[in-house]
């Protein structure tokens, strides 16, 4: 029955059919790469030797995992030395990335980074309480610290957009410690948000 109707169709068409399911199997299982996927292809390589890299490698004197804990528990330079210097290589991995990739699938881990990082140095910035006074609120952080910030937050703005900038500002200030206390004009003040970034790009 198959092998008639197969004899009945012109073979120049069975042979267009065939060719295009194949074509169409092949885009299913393997689509073709975009010049994002390429892009990111680079750059996920590049951080997973040299920002995820385990200390035994030798570029750092922790592992990705210990330096954040180092980090956040002692909340000093020296303690955050390793996880800033980590943090510099990959924002100047992300400034690779093309801005038209920002709303490629591809994309979403890196904003996801860079929103851990701008996490932290804010976090470290306010402390375990509101700053007593909107002079407070650097607390240890150095220009270079600074820097490192505002160039997150550039490139998470460049990437994500402002709105989505926006969203994940306000929420984070409104999660820090005893920042329910304070109306939102105080919160905005005393946080690393409202450190003007003009010349630390």
């Amino acid at each position: 029955m198959l092998d008639q109707l197969l004899q009945r169709i012109p073979k120049l068409l069975l042979g267009f059919v065939v060719i295009v399911g194949v074509l169409l199997f092949l885009l299913y299982t393997d689509p073709p790469k975009t010049l994002c996927d390429i892009q990111m292809e680079g750059v996920n390589e590049r951080l997973r030797a040299n920002f995820y890299a385990d200390a035994n490698r030798g570029k750092y004197n922790n592992s990705i995992k210990e330096a954040l804990n180092l980090c956040l528990e002692s909340n000093s330079p020296g303690g955050c030395y390793d996880l800033f210097t980590r943090y510099n290589y990959f924002e100047k991995q992300v400034r690779t990335i093309p801005t038209e990739c920002g709303p490629h699938g591809s994309v979403v881990p890196i904003q996801d980074g860079l929103q851990r990082g701008i996490k932290i140095l804010v976090e470290i910035a306010w402390g375990g309480k509101p700053p007593e006074s909107v002079y407070d609120k650097k607390a240890w952080l150095d220009s270079t610290d600074l820097g490192l910030y505002c160039r997150l937050k550039q490139q998470y703005i460049r990437l994500a957009g402002k709105e989505k900038w926006a969203l994940f500002r306000e929420a984070l200030m409104n999660s820090l410690p005893g920042a329910d206390k304070i109306d939102r004009k105080q919160r905005w003040e005393k946080s690393l948000f409202s450190f003007p970034c003009k010349g630390y790009y």
